[in-house]
């Protein structure tokens, strides 16, 4: 069906002219909608109704019923909002709320990850102070380890007790000789006897230090030799000791640094994630 808009659509001729073709444009009619035939409003004979009708219908006619809904900053419009009918701003009002609702939910879980970075960040930075402070400990034993040579420390021990040795054959040798002078001096008081003892004795003293002094003396040298060549041992066995410690502190030190950049790169993609989500927000 079509209805005219204009009362002058056709040109009635008279009987002396010829007809005109007609100049109506296609605008000049409309298809009939489906809703002027199904809403009742259109047969009320309230005329408020008929007129709250046709406006609707010219409304309807004018805009689209559809309209896109806007994008950006500017999303609540007056010009979009006029003329959406009660059931469309019901469902985009309830829209509106499922998004802020998904959003206040990605907020929640952004703020937990935030805590979580934080207490991870306040753990990482713990586990670099610690570090730093192994780090100074291992320059510090570092500096004094380097004072150390441990092939000069074993020469020295070698040397040590080579002359050790020499000296205890020295001293074996003076107790052989004391001994043999002992059993001289006894078989020769033996054979001569008290009463023919020779007038001028042998003076020890006049030639120097006696056989039982100068092996005393060798004896007591021997001692402290022995006491340098232990104490000698003490300190290379704690010198050793440091140095295990020293390889041990490495080990954890370079442990704790891949720990540590581990834990940065891990730090890195939680911070890429909040910064996705951010973006998506």
């Amino acid at each position: 069906m079509a209805f005219s808009t204009q009362r002058a659509f056709l040109n009635v001729p008279y009987r002396n002219e010829e007809p005109p073709l007609p100049d109506g444009k296609r605008s000049d009619c409309q298809l009939k909608s489906y809703e002027s035939c199904t809403d009742v409003r259109a047969w009320s004979l309230d005329p408020a109704i008929t007129s709250k009708f046709l406006i609707d219908v010219a409304r309807k006619s004018r805009f689209q019923r559809k309209l896109p809904r806007p994008s950006g900053d500017y999303q609540l419009t007056r010009a979009y909002l006029q003329h959406l009918s009660t059931e469309e701003l019901v469902d985009y009002v309830m829209s509106i709320m499922l998004e802020l609702k998904q959003i206040k939910s990605k907020v929640q879980r952004i703020e937990l990850e935030r805590n979580d970075l934080g207490e991870q960040l306040m753990s990482v930075q713990q586990m670099a102070e610690a570090c730093e402070q192994e780090k100074e400990e291992l320059i510090l034993v570092q500096q004094r380890s380097a004072l150390f040579d441990p092939d000069q420390m074993d020469q020295e021990m070698i040397d040590l007790r080579d002359m050790i040795l020499a000296l205890k054959e020295k001293a074996d040798k003076y107790d052989c000789l004391e001994k043999e002078n002992k059993c001289m001096k006894k078989k020769l008081e033996e054979f001569c006897g008290e009463k023919s003892k020779p007038k001028s004795s042998f003076d020890e003293g006049a030639c120097g230090d006696s056989v039982p002094m100068t092996c005393e003396k060798m004896k007591a040298e021997l001692q402290l030799y022995k006491q340098h060549y232990e104490q000698l041992k003490v300190e290379k066995r704690a010198l050793m000791e440091q140095v295990q410690l020293l390889k041990l502190r490495d080990c954890k030190y370079w442990e704790m640094k891949n720990r540590l950049t581990e834990e940065e790169s891990k730090r890195g993609c939680l911070q890429n994630k909040i910064d996705d989500l951010l973006c998506e927000r």
